[in-house]
């Protein structure tokens, strides 16, 4: 209990004078010659001496940072090139020259382009582009490191199964 004050009242044999009551250190002023003052803890709990501390107040949340955009690989030529991607879903392509191109964790794409490149997919279903069979023939062939059935696949959409016939013609 703090700050309450009782002011010429008579508590019991004292008299007049005011009676001001704090936890700690209950004081009394006025006319309290041969008078006694009994003052109790209502709450039948010892005074505690002790301020109570303020709460502490919620932190504040750190706001989330924007995602990082997924880094694109560069530097292809048409020279022989070693291209690596992420852990992203990237799309690499090699244009000409002996690549080697690795596409890293995640469902990338991979195009090797003119010229005898390695090619490996990484972890992912990956999907390996061949957009001309003049890409890939001969002691010239693209090679495939780590091809997996049934998760990865070749795209050969791009060329035609039959040039004798119009038109672009698909395998079958």
């Amino acid at each position: 209990m703090t700050g309450v004050s009782i002011t010429n009242n008579s508590l019991g044999k004292g008299g007049y004078g005011t009676t001001n009551f704090n936890k700690t250190n209950p004081t009394y002023t006025g006319n309290t010659t041969d008078g006694w003052t009994h003052v109790n803890n209502l709450d039948s709990q010892p005074a505690d001496p002790t301020p109570k501390p303020e709460p502490t107040p919620e932190p504040t949340p750190e706001p989330t940072p924007e995602p990082t955009p997924e880094p694109t690989p560069a530097g292809a030529t048409q020279n022989a090139d070693v291209l690596k991607g992420d852990a992203g879903n990237n799309t690499i392509n090699g244009l000409g020259g002996n690549d080697q191109i690795d596409g890293g964790a995640g469902n990338d794409t991979l195009i090797g382009g003119a010229g005898k490149d390695i090619l490996t997919g990484g972890a992912g279903n990956d999907v390996f582009v061949f957009k001309a069979a003049s890409e890939s023939k001969g002691l010239n062939r693209d090679v495939i490191t780590d091809f997996t059935q049934g998760q990865d696949k070749i795209d050969l959409s791009a060329i035609d199964a039959n040039t004798g016939l119009s038109g672009n013609q698909e395998f079958t």
